[in-house]
C-alpha cells in the first residue's frame, strides 16, 4: 500500500506541474502616425485576445506599470530585446510581447515582435493589416491568433491524434495514451503506477517474496484504478492537445490515404485494391483471379 500512496503522490505533484500557463506581458505598442490613445487601445484589444486564448498567464497592465514604476522603467519607448529582457525579468515572466501600430500608405499595420526573457533574443515578428477603421477588430484576433500559434510551435509536424484511441491504448499496462502526444510526465506517471501495481498483484499471487500474499486483491484493485484513470486522462489531455493546436479528424484524413482490401464474393465481383482521398480523387486497380 505505501507503494500506491507514492505513485498517488506523484500523479498529483506531476499534475500541478503540467498545469503551468506560459507567463507573458504585453507591453504597450508604440504609436507611428497614429494617435498614442490609439496605438494603446489596440494593446488592450490584443492583450484581451491573447487572455482568451486561455494558453497564458498574461500580466494585467496595472501591475506590469506598478512593477515599472517602482524600477524607473516606462512602457513608452520600450521596443528593443535589451529594455524587454529586462522588463521581462522584473515581472518574472517567460515570453515579451512589443511592438508597434503604424500606419503605411493608408492602411494601419499592426507590427510586433515576440522576445523570450530567459534567451534575450527576438523569436520571430508578425504583422497584420487593417486597411478600414472597420477591420481594426479581426485585425487584433488574426494577429493575436497568429502569435498564440507561433508560440506554441504549430507546424506541419503536430498532428492529429483520437481521443478513443488514446484511451483505449491506455488498457495496456506498460503505455499510456497520452504519451501519442508526445513525452507526457503525468503519462510515465500512469505507466509507472501500472507497472508497479501489476507487477506486485503477480508476485502477490504466485506468492513470491517480499509481496504479501494477503494483499493481491489491494494491488490488482489498485492496477484497475490506476488504469481506468489513465484511461479518463488520456483522452482528455489528447483531446485538449487536438484543441490547443486547432486540430480536426478531417485535417488528419485530408493527408491521408486509406486502402481497403475487398474479398471475392462471387463470380461477378472481383478482388481489388482501392485508394481514396478525402479531396474527391479515387484511384482503384483492379486484379482478378
Amino acid at each position: 500500500m505505501k507503494i500506491i500512496i507514492v505513485c498517488v503522490m506523484i500523479l498529483f505533484s506531476s499534475a500541478e506541474l503540467f498545469a503551468e500557463k506560459m507567463r507573458i506581458a504585453i507591453m504597450d505598442f508604440n504609436a507611428d502616425g497614429v494617435p498614442r490613445e490609439e496605438a494603446r487601445r489596440i494593446t488592450e484589444l490584443i492583450r484581451t485576445e491573447i487572455i482568451n486564448t486561455g494558453r497564458f498567464n498574461v500580466i494585467e497592465r496595472d501591475q506590469l506599470d506598478k512593477i515599472l514604476q517602482e524600477q524607473g522603467f516606462q512602457q513608452t519607448g520600450c521596443t528593443d530585446e535589451t529594455c524587454a529582457v529586462k522588463i521581462g525579468r522584473l515581472v518574472s515572466a517567460n515570453k515579451m510581447l512589443v511592438g508597434t501600430v503604424m500606419v503605411v500608405s493608408g492602411t494601419t499595420v499592426i507590427n510586433g515582435r515576440i522576445v523570450d526573457v530567459e534567451k534575450g533574443v527576438a523569436e520571430f515578428g508578425e504583422r497584420q493589416v487593417a486597411r478600414t477603421s472597420g477591420e481594426i477588430y479581426d485585425s487584433v484576433t488574426a494577429f493575436s491568433q497568429k502569435l498564440t500559434r507561433r508560440i506554441y510551435k504549430d507546424a506541419s509536424g503536430v498532428e492529429y491524434h483520437s481521443p478513443f484511441a488514446a484511451g483505449a491504448i491506455s488498457l495496456v499496462p506498460l503505455w499510456s495514451g497520452s504519451m501519442n502526444k508526445g513525452f507526457d510526465v503525468i503519462g510515465m506517471s500512469f505507466i509507472l503506477g501500472k507497472s508497479i501495481t501489476l507487477l506486485c498483484g503477480i508476485l502477490a499471487h504466485f506468492q513470491v517474496w517480499p509481496v504479501d500474499a494477503v494483499n493481491k486483491e489491494n494491488y490488482f484493485v489498485a492496477f484497475g484504478a490506476v488504469t481506468m484513470g489513465d484511461v479518463i486522462y488520456s483522452s482528455f489531455a489528447v483531446a485538449g492537445y487536438n484543441e490547443k493546436y486547432g486540430l480536426t479528424a478531417s485535417a488528419k484524413r485530408e493527408k491521408s490515404v486509406s486502402i481497403v482490401l475487398s474479398p471475392r464474393i462471387s463470380q461477378f465481383y472481383r478482388p481489388g485494391v482501392y485508394t481514396s482521398r478525402s479531396d474527391g480523387i479515387n484511384i482503384s486497380a483492379m486484379y482478378s483471379f
